[in-house]
């Protein structure tokens, strides 16, 4: 018994001993914050108020887009939709004829409220808001989807859809694709037809000063009153 006590003794010297040793010979460094930063350095505030919001947009890449890489990718969407001709809706409506055409109006699918509240037609732009975030485009939608995020693949997917019709929906024009990329395209384009209706206003004036001198900008100014 007093071996035993004595060992037991001993091993609680020998611990104490060293937990004492291991902080005298060891000085760990405790982040202030306790985590791993992995990856990417992190964001000013200035760097995430420049980054633009939403989907890049792909109408710059619809000409050399891929419809065949598209049909793979729609693979994943097979489940719920069909793509032949005269195919029936199922979870989700058909999407033959998808693009061009009016947004909730396959005939015999029930849509939420939230894609039934949206105007117009499926444009390039609006199919590429779409596939990129459902939930985002039109909150409350029923299509559990989490989106496409590359827009290489969004493109070749819309390509595929485009594909999908007796009569192809034309490509954008190059007017479109730079009001689109350029600064003020899209729905930021506010600005950018603002300086458009200066400047044209501006030689519209001077083109008329030109012609009829003082008279001819008083007689306009009295016919704009008018109307």
């Amino acid at each position: 018994m007093n071996k035993i006590a004595a060992s037991v003794l001993t091993a609680g010297v020998v611990a104490m001993g060293s937990s004492f040793v291991a902080e005298i010979l060891v000085h760990p460094h405790v982040p202030e914050e306790p985590h791993y930063t992995v990856g990417a350095p992190k964001k000013s505030a200035e760097q995430e108020t420049e980054e633009p919001e939403g989907p890049e947009p792909i109408l710059p890449l619809l000409a050399d887009a891929d419809p065949s890489a598209g049909k793979n990718a729609a693979r994943a969407c097979a489940a719920c939709h069909s793509f032949e001709k005269g195919g029936a809706n199922k979870v989700g409506p058909k999407l033959y004829g998808i693009m061009g055409s009016g947004i909730a109006s396959v005939d015999g699918f029930s849509y939420s409220s939230a894609l039934q509240e949206k105007e117009g037609e499926w444009t390039y732009e609006k199919m590429s808001a779409w596939l990129y975030d459902p939930q985002g485009w039109a909150p409350g939608t029923k299509m559990s989807y989490g989106g496409i995020t590359d827009a290489q693949e969004r493109a070749d997917v819309v390509a595929y859809l485009r594909s999908l019709a007796d009569e192809k929906m034309p490509l954008p024009t190059e007017a479109e694709i730079q009001e689109v990329t350029s600064d003020g395209g899209g729905e930021k384009n506010g600005s950018g037809e603002a300086q458009a209706e200066d400047a044209s206003g501006e030689e519209d004036a001077s083109g008329e000063e030109d012609a009829s001198g003082e008279e001819g900008a008083s007689g306009q100014e009295d016919g704009g009153e008018d109307a």
